[in-house]
């Protein structure tokens, strides 16, 4: 009787940007859905909250170029629904080494969507206020910002108006019972799936470890950083794009005044390593605070060589994020070895926000036992193996 009564056909624990878009997708399919998470939604307690996330076609990444055409239709879908401006176009100016540029270049052609190779020099002329540096770059018109704050918002509205229940409880355990069967305890109640999708950011090894599983996700607390300007004429949204410069490990970005008038975030794509998602809103110890302070310097160096017209003494607001790392950066989505029924979605790695709409559409259709509409081979558990990356798993029990 009590499975019965509380029987849904699919749970989605962790209500972030990739569990409210699950959730909303499973909702649009008139799948009686329970979303829940520990928090309020939105809060700032995960890698979801923000006034900006960068949104481009711009990836050296095959797999990740096919996704960002249905990625734009879909946020567009959204905004169209919810009434509200969600995403606004900017452009990105991207500065690489020449091979990356080439692979970028050639995913661009492939989908058709229209751009410009910059030498460093020509790139300077069209953007003053910027110093390109020893990079050559690649400036493609259609990206721009997500309001992240509100993309979440949206997301969370647009499942409660289809008939999706949230619920602001903490997942305690969970207890796969058969095949087509889970039940989740949380600290209120028990809830009863046909399937459950786990998107639980950094808490996602605290869950899995109880099944057996722990995946190679290293846990990052990142900075989202504003600093001022001294010319705010130069950096205007209306006249200066997104830029990126560096490789992907060492990679820093920057938004134009968009999200608070006088400042421009700056920011990088790293950060110090922490055992826990707690330790994030504790005091780092003095190595980790070491490490942090050494990032924070080094770019100040970078404003200095690349944003003259920036003030690059001491930041202005300083904002704690998290990132879930995979060891090669790509996303997990993927059942558990062992219990087809619970479907997982982590280690979005920093730069999973834009994919949202399409990644709850695939994570919807495992958990439904339904084709997914692109290969989920780079996104496969079973990638870590060979590489003796994944720590433990059931399959060896």
């Amino acid at each position: 009787m009590e499975q019965k009564q509380g029987l849904y056909d699919v749970i989605v624990a962790g209500g972030g940007v990739q569990g409210l878009s699950t959730a909303r997708y499973l909702a649009k399919l008139n799948v009686k859905t329970l979303l829940i998470d520990q928090f309020a939604v939105p809060h700032t307690r995960g890698s979801s909250h923000g006034k900006s996330r960068n949104i481009r076609y711009t990836y050296d990444k095959q797999h990740y170029c096919d996704m960002m055409p249905e990625a734009y239709r879909l946020w567009s879908e959204l905004e169209k629904e919810c009434g509200q401006t969600l995403l606004t176009k900017i452009g990105i100016f991207c500065l690489r080494s020449d091979k990356l540029l080439m692979e970028m270049a050639a995913s661009l052609k492939k989908l058709n969507i229209p751009y410009e190779f910059l030498t460093g020099e020509d790139g300077e002329k069209k953007f003053p206020g910027f110093k390109t540096g020893k990079f050559n770059g690649i400036y493609e018109q259609q990206a721009g910002v997500l309001n992240a704050d509100k993309c979440v918002c949206s997301l969370l509205e647009s499942f409660q108006k289809l008939g999706g229940k949230f619920k602001q409880e903490t997942l305690c355990s969970v207890n796969p019972i058969e095949e087509n069967l889970v039940q989740i305890t949380t600290n209120k109640e028990k809830h009863f799936a046909k399937s459950l999708v786990l998107t639980c950011g950094p808490w996602t090894n605290k869950v899995l470890k109880p099944l057996g599983l722990c995946l190679p996700i290293t846990i990052i607390k990142t900075n989202i950083i504003y600093w001022k300007v001294k010319n705010e004429d130069c950096y205007m949204s209306s006249n200066f794009p997104l830029t990126s410069v560096g490789e992907m490990a060492s990679e820093c970005y920057a938004t134009p005044q968009l999200d608070f008038k006088g400042l421009m975030k700056i920011s990088y794509h790293h950060g110090v390593e922490i055992n826990s998602p707690e330790e994030a809103f504790k005091p780092l110890n003095e190595e980790q605070s070491a490490l942090e302070k050494s990032q924070i310097s080094l770019l100040k160096k970078y404003i200095t060589e690349h944003y003259p017209d920036v003030i690059a003494t001491e930041p202005s607001s300083i904002q704690p994020c998290f990132y879930s790392m995979t060891p090669d950066e790509d996303f997990i989505l993927d059942r558990h070895p062992r219990y087809e029924n619970i479907i997982i979605g982590a280690g979005f790695s920093g730069h999973g926000f834009k994919m949202a709409p399409v990644i709850g559409s695939l994570l919807g259709d495992l958990a439904l036992n339904r084709k997914t509409k692109y290969s989920l081979g780079p996104f496969s558990i079973k990638r870590f193996k060979d590489k003796e990356e994944l720590i433990s798993s059931i399959e060896n029990n």
